[in-house]
């Protein structure tokens, strides 16, 4: 894996890299939210063998793919609260992340990515006491 690739795409793209396989871990350098929580929740949502984008919160995960035990996830450093919520500006978001994500897998494997269903989902977290 190319660490650096990570590091300089993640700070140029503004979003934090993590992988998963056995253990979660932060591959890019930025971590401005320290997100790993949020990570770990989305995980939990990820539906198999396609490209998930999760909001939970109104943070978004992207979760790729990588084989039937890793997955590489994008978590960008934005919260959307205040995005514009009609049809076009929440398409061209999702686009963003699929052409995004293409890339990702590419640095990250070596690949020219698979052709993903994507599978968009939204969950409200309550806070647990």
């Amino acid at each position: 894996m190319k660490k650096e690739l990570f590091s300089l795409l993640g700070n140029v793209a503004s979003v934090d890299f993590f992988s998963d396989g056995t253990d979660i871990s932060l591959i890019s350098d930025n971590n401005a939210f320290n997100m790993t929580e949020l990570a770990k929740e989305a995980l939990q949502l990820q539906v198999p063998n396609t490209l998930t984008i999760v909001n939970l919160n109104n943070f978004y995960v992207t979760i790729i793919p990588i084989d039937k035990i890793r997955q590489l996830l994008i978590i960008p450093h934005i919260n959307t609260t205040n995005i514009p919520r009609d049809y076009r500006e929440i398409a061209k978001f999702v686009d963003n992340l699929n052409s995004l994500s293409s890339l990702a897998y590419q640095l990250f494997t070596n690949k020219k990515k698979p052709n993903w269903k994507t599978c968009v989902k939204k969950y409200l977290l309550l806070k647990r006491k």
